[in-house]
């Protein structure tokens, strides 16, 4: 790891993180470190894949010296830097809305609503307990994943449409009428809104690191 850089490795994902006040500067640091990357790589015999290279840069601000016009490359191949980027399963927009995150993790969910529907409706032979546990195992974990990052900075608006989806489901689930109230719905069926879900969660993740017994993961 060269100066002023830092690695993020998950499996066979890696992602070279650098910061500065120039873009260009920035561009410049990321050209060394993609260099001794792969020189890296060329020593130890792992290939890398230049198709899914890609690069990001989140801006302070919109000044005209935060647009890079310097490109980059990685074997010769040009590595693009675009507005989002998905890492891990997670799409991280360059403003960190994280509105192309939900936008996906939405339509996700709602195929897999489709898929299960047979299972789900009112004419399936499950009973509701059943129904609840594919919907608990099936779908509500798409719009969840990751929630540790993105729902404290995700706007309420985009984390409505995942609590729209998971009503939809729910109504499908108990045989209930579209206009049934949303409040009435989860307080009579005992279901948590979907914002206290993923508070749940990200709770629960956060106590669970401060308890761990690596030191590593304490100390983040």
């Amino acid at each position: 790891i060269l100066k002023d850089q830092s690695t993020a490795l998950y499996a066979d994902d890696t992602a070279i993180i650098t910061r500065g006040k120039v873009s260009n500067a920035i561009i410049k640091r990321m050209k060394k470190a993609l260099l001794h990357a792969h020189k890296f790589f060329t020593k130890w015999k792992i290939k890398i894949n230049e198709a899914k290279t890609q690069a990001i840069i989140f801006p302070y601000n919109k000044s005209p010296k935060r647009i890079p016009n310097i490109a980059l490359s990685l074997q010769g191949s040009e590595i693009p830097i675009l507005d989002s980027v998905k890492y891990l399963g997670i799409v991280l927009d360059k403003k960190l809305t994280f509105k192309p995150h939900i936008t996906q993790t939405s339509n996700k969910a709602i195929r897999c609503g489709r898929a299960l529907f047979p299972l789900l409706n009112r004419k399936s032979t499950l009973n509701y307990k059943n129904k609840i546990l594919l919907y608990k195992m099936c779908i509500r974990p798409i719009m969840t994943y990751g929630c540790q990052v993105w729902s404290t900075r995700c706007a309420k608006t985009h984390v409505k449409s995942l609590q729209i989806i998971q009503n939809k489901n729910l109504k499908i689930i108990y045989n209930l009428p579209r206009r049934y109230s949303t409040v009435y719905l989860h307080r009579n069926y005992n279901e948590d809104m979907f914002e206290t879900v993923t508070r749940k969660l990200t709770q629960r993740f956060e106590d669970r690191n401060r308890s761990s017994s690596y030191v590593l993961i304490r100390n983040l």
